[in-house]
């Protein structure tokens, strides 16, 4: 079985019979549109790191954006739509974190697995907070996300940070909502997540078979 991003297990979780489905057909039988659609926030997300990396300051951020919606004016509806909604998320990012800097350690990622499902753990932002490592994960979604999508990501991340690096505060797990400037926390990471985990992870299994 191919290895399941963080995201596509999230939106498993959350999701109805259907996009349960759509999910692993994405996966199972791979097209460059569900390629496309994973990289779909590249153009913010990359904006974003550069932002903190090297400190840069909210024009150039803003300055960005601008350049997005320039690329915009495009006969490609999708590609208009993809650009004027990266642009957007550069603008929220902006609104609402653009006072503060992150430092950007190394990317690092943390693979499980449970059930013989294997799962990639990549936050997208690495960096320290009084003297303890974070985490971040960010999301653009127009829509904002269901409370079951935000609790798996932060439970996933928490484990894969757990098995890979041993035991971890459950704060230093974050979860941001980029287009609503909503910030969400993880947990302890405790032996009942852990097996809500393994159970999603036996229903891919599962489901997976019958494909």
């Amino acid at each position: 079985m191919k290895p399941i991003a963080m995201k596509s297990f999230a939106d498993f979780v959350a999701g109805t019979e259907a996009t349960r489905m759509r999910v692993l057909r994405q996966y199972k039988y791979p097209s460059e549109e569900g390629l496309a659609m994973s990289r779909y926030y590249h153009p913010a997300k990359s904006t974003i790191i550069e932002f903190n990396r090297d400190n840069r300051d909210i024009d150039w951020a803003l300055d960005q954006a601008a350049e997005l919606e320039k690329k915009a004016l495009t006969p490609s509806k999708s590609l208009r739509n993809k650009l004027v909604l990266n642009s957007k998320a550069i603008r929220n990012y902006v609104q609402y974190f653009g006072d503060q800097h992150f430092n950007i350690l190394k990317d690092e990622k943390f693979p499980f697995s449970l059930n013989e499902v294997k799962i990639n753990v990549t936050p997208d932002i690495h960096t320290t907070h009084k003297e303890q490592d974070w985490y971040i994960k960010l999301y653009f979604g127009a829509k904002r996300p269901k409370y079951e999508f935000v609790r798996a990501i932060l439970n996933c991340m928490a484990y894969g940070v757990s098995v890979n690096r041993g035991k971890i505060a459950g704060e230093s797990i974050v979860f941001v909502d980029v287009v609503r400037g909503n910030i969400s926390l993880g947990v302890k990471l405790t032996d009942e997540i852990i097996e809500e985990l393994a159970q999603h992870c036996a229903d891919i299994s599962d489901l997976w078979q019958a494909l």
